[in-house]
């Protein structure tokens, strides 16, 4: 069981959460693949090995807040999330997001992985925010510009980027 606070001036996510161009490795697995690299290797433990059980058997409340996030090219100011983790099943709840450049937002992302194809699901407002910026870092240029609100309600199954991208829904 985990449980902590942790308040930062400013948090770079972006080796963790940027997906690399390998898009058939499980996400699940390159996320604790990059967040365990600096444990030693005589460890033998591999994302594969631990992902899944790390999921269903660790209980984990923690409190995240950051005056500063940086993610690839989006770029937050100040931000504030709850994450819980309960028998296999996990729910981060960013309740403060402040976008650079003006606007908030609130999202929340489940994630359920009692099943063998996990899923995945966001929901969230974001309110006077520059949607190039979001467009950039989701699509890797701004397909649209201008200040917008947004609201997002989508799910998918799967834990490989095709899999998610194939039943994206919402």
């Amino acid at each position: 069981q985990v449980d902590g606070t942790l308040a930062f001036d400013e948090l770079n996510l972006t080796g963790l959460l940027v997906q690399d161009d390998v898009r058939e490795e499980s996400l699940i697995e390159a996320t604790m693949r990059k967040s365990s690299n600096w444990l030693p290797a005589r460890l033998g433990l591999s994302g594969e090995a631990i992902t899944m059980p790390l999921l269903r058997d660790v209980d984990a409340d923690l409190r995240l807040s950051a005056e500063r996030v940086q993610i690839g090219s989006l770029g937050l100011g100040r931000s504030a999330t709850a994450v819980s983790l309960r028998d296999g099943k996990m729910l981060a709840d960013l309740a403060e997001l402040e976008f650079e450049g003006g606007g908030q937002g609130t999202v929340q992302i489940s994630l359920d992985a009692t099943e063998p194809d996990p899923k995945l699901g966001v929901r969230g407002r974001l309110e006077g925010f520059e949607v190039g910026n979001l467009a950039t870092a989701l699509f890797g240029g701004a397909v649209v510009t201008g200040r917008g609100d947004a609201i997002i309600n989508v799910k998918a199954t799967g834990d490989r980027y095709s899999d998610i991208m194939s039943t994206l829904s919402g």
